[in-house]
């Protein structure tokens, strides 16, 4: 076992004899470099940045690149690994912020700050795991905490599936009449027909565990990575306690990818499992006759589950069920080639994704997606080109340096390097959950005690387990390649690179992955800490995180505290204390396209109950700053439509007519496959008088909720009696 010998950060590192140095700044760092990678699991995704939950974590990685760059300068000299990789993961995320920047000038600019931040902390984590994971001691336990976490996951997704989620379907049909009761059981404002119900219910029926992420299928991507290197792990340990151990946690790990019915993490689990059994097949050497077994054993596997497929009806359904799911995501594809065909530099902007998207869906996909399913199309479309070249590039180099003959056996920057405290990463885990349920708290998705336990006794008993080949073990060096490889294959068909909740995986895995493949000299880089250096440095990560306080996480977090307390008074049904909390919540943040959308209904209420012009006045002023902030949200031109056409109908005010036809046209640039919109626009016109109008607008309708249904989108067809309404239009009969 190595010895550990407790040592200041400007100790010089002992001979390989005597075992690495313990760097009191490093163990530090390490600590809270797992515990923001940890917190971040626990916050919800937030695709499209519209909510910025991850404003206080960006915030706390500027602050963690700050404390590692005053470790550097006071030790007189900036000593840091930079290569190729390092440079293009900087010019990514340069990338995203000029898009940013512009999609800031042409766009909704929140989610544009919001995503351009986030994409900044992703970044920063790459790169500041490649300083600080130079000894593999560290690198090992911060792989032991990851599995423990993900164990945890799964879980606590068990649990979910056959404990809590019954629970909390009876108490949502016990409250949903109710929208106070509702808003008390859930955190969260979901009015009677409002999408976020709509979507709240469609989560909550489908009875598919999530543990902390929103989504059932990111939960599984987050699996699939480190379930390959539990693996991994099992196939080198000895002790045939933790092989038997090892085994059933990667049980309880594929028992939760079956629970999440996520397919694409399925096929991404056998490739990566593949790649592992070829890996452990080379390192052993096995026989010729051995490879021609395992050969034969995967034709006759292949053949049986045909078999199964075709030949019984159970696997005839689910092999409809999985070429729909493929057939759908080849038309998020295509509309989203279409998208970046328009937008080719710069992309559609970081945050804009959504918006920009419901103008290329194709007739039929009726789904207005967050994201297009694919980690590639998702960069390439949201920040153009140059990012997604330069994120190819960046892994492929990688990958690369992972799979040529190895330069040095030993460590990555060798034995003698510094390395943490041994318990460093088990606390900094375990401190992770305790800020991850915070935040989660913050955002309205409270953890259970249960789960909390089980999370921290997860992360425990993996240390515990793997403890010993933490201390004297040895990495594979290509096992953290082949999470990677698997964490992509998920991606390509799930997508989330953009959520940091499931991305931080990938940028870690690639950072260890780098580290583990490069000696101890590749990549250093060392500058000494002059004055200009010092002052240069200083002053620009300060205007950084003054920044990031400034932009985002000030704003983003009052205005976020102002709309749960709207939130709160609406489902009281006070009026009053609601449009009093939107009005802060859009004075603490005037780029928050939400609060002024809301506040933009709220003065349409008012104005409904009392129809004067001082109302009339700040309903249309909060109308136009909403358009303003939501250029491209088909939605938000729809509001302003109906509020156009109310006003007509109540004033007979042409105005207020060309008003509404002005934007309902807009609308339907923006989302010309909605069939709703094209129902909502035809009854406009037949309220109206302008019956031929409304007979093409209804026509319309019918075929595009024809092809939904065909596409087998029964979930957004119209019921019995819109769809008698609007075929009754269409026919002139109304």
């Amino acid at each position: 076992m190595a010895q550990r010998l407790a040592g200041k950060s400007k100790r010089k590192s002992l001979p390989q004899d005597d075992g690495p140095s313990v760097d009191r700044w490093k163990t530090a760092l390490l600590a809270v470099l797992v515990a923001l990678v940890v917190a971040s699991t626990f916050v919800p995704e937030d695709p499209g940045g519209r909510r910025g939950h991850g404003a206080p974590l960006d915030l706390v990685w500027l602050m963690l690149a700050g404390a590692w760059l005053y470790h550097q300068l006071r030790r007189g000299k900036l000593q840091f690994r930079f290569g190729w990789p390092d440079l293009l993961v900087v010019a990514v995320v340069a990338w995203y912020a000029v898009s940013a920047l512009v999609a800031m000038w042409v766009g909704s600019p929140r989610p544009a700050m919001n995503v351009m931040w986030d994409s900044l902390a992703m970044g920063l984590l790459f790169l500041l795991a490649r300083q600080i994971l130079d000894a593999e001691q560290d690198i090992r336990s911060v792989i032991v905490v990851m599995v423990g976490l993900a164990v945890g996951m799964a879980a606590v997704a068990v649990h979910q599936y056959f404990v809590t989620m019954p629970v909390d379907v009876a108490a949502y049909e016990a409250a949903k009449h109710s929208t106070k009761e509702l808003y008390e059981q859930t955190g969260q404002w979901l009015p009677p027909g409002s999408v976020a119900r709509v979507r709240f219910e469609a989560r909550l029926n489908s009875r598919l565990p999530a543990a902390t992420f929103a989504l059932s299928n990111s939960l599984a991507g987050f699996l699939v990575a480190w379930l390959m290197m539990l693996v991994g792990l099992t196939l080198e340990v000895r002790r045939r306690t933790v092989v038997l151990a090892s085994l059933v946690l990667s049980a309880l790990m594929v028992g939760c990818l079956w629970l999440t019915g996520s397919r694409t993490a399925g096929v991404a689990a056998v490739v990566g499992l593949s790649l592992l059994a070829i890996e452990y097949a080379r390192a052993i050497k096995l026989p010729r006759k051995w490879w021609a077994a395992a050969m034969a054993g995967i034709v006759v596997l292949t053949i049986a589950a045909a078999a199964l497929a075709f030949g019984t009806e159970l696997g005839a359904k689910a092999l409809d069920a999985a070429w729909r799911s493929v057939a759908f995501r080849v038309d998020y594809w295509r509309a989203t080639l279409a998208m970046i065909k328009d937008y080719p530099l710069f992309g559609c902007g970081p945050g804009q994704f959504q918006d920009t998207y419901t103008g290329y869906n194709l007739v039929g996909a009726a789904e207005e997606i967050q994201d297009p399913h694919n980690w590639l199309l998702e960069v390439w479309a949201n920040a153009g080109t140059p990012a997604a070249i330069c994120l190819v590039a960046m892994i492929g180099t990688v990958a690369w340096r992972a799979l040529r003959p190895s330069i040095t056996p030993s460590a990555p920057s060798g034995a003698a390097a510094s390395c943490s405290a041994p318990d460093a990463a088990l606390f900094g885990g375990v401190a992770g959950v305790v800020l991850g349920t915070a935040l989660a708290w913050l955002t309205g998705y409270s953890i259970p005690r249960t789960h909390l336990l089980l999370f921290v006794a997860a992360i425990v008993g993996a240390w515990f387990l793997f403890g010993d080949w933490v201390r004297e073990g040895s990495l594979p060096r290509r096992l953290p390649l082949v999470a990677v490889i698997a964490l992509l294959v998920n991606l390509f068909a799930a997508g989330g690179i953009g959520c940091p909740s499931v991305a931080e995986s990938l940028w870690l895995l690639l950072a260890i992955s780098l580290c583990v493949a490069s000696d101890g000299t590749q990549d250093m880089r060392r500058v000494p800490a002059t004055k200009s250096i010092r002052w240069a440095t200083g002053l620009a990560l300060t205007a950084l995180l003054v920044s990031a306080i400034w932009f985002e996480y000030v704003p983003v977090m009052s205005s976020r505290t102002q709309l749960d307390m709207a939130d709160a008074a609406a489902a009281e049904g006070r009026s009053g204390p609601s449009r009093a909390a939107l009005e802060a919540a859009l004075a603490a943040d005037s780029w928050s396209a939400d609060a002024a959308t809301r506040l933009a209904a709220q003065r349409f209420a008012d104005y409904q109950s009392q129809p004067t012009p001082a109302q009339l006045r700040s309903l249309v002023e909060a109308d136009a700053l909403a358009r303003q902030l939501a250029p491209r949200r088909s939605s938000t031109w729809a509001q302003s439509g109906n509020f156009a056409a109310a006003i007509y109908r109540d004033t007979r005010n042409v105005e207020y007519l060309k008003a509404a036809e002005g934007y309902y046209a807009r609308a339907l640039v923006l989302y010309p496959t909605s069939a709703d919109l094209q129902a909502e626009v035809a009854k406009f016109w037949q309220s109206a008088g302008e019956r031929a109008r409304a007979r093409d607008g209804a026509a319309e309708a019918l075929r595009l909720d024809d092809a939904a249904r065909a596409a087998g989108h029964q979930d957004r067809a119209f019921d019995r009696a819109l769809r008698q309404e609007i075929e009754a239009m269409a026919a002139g009969e109304r």
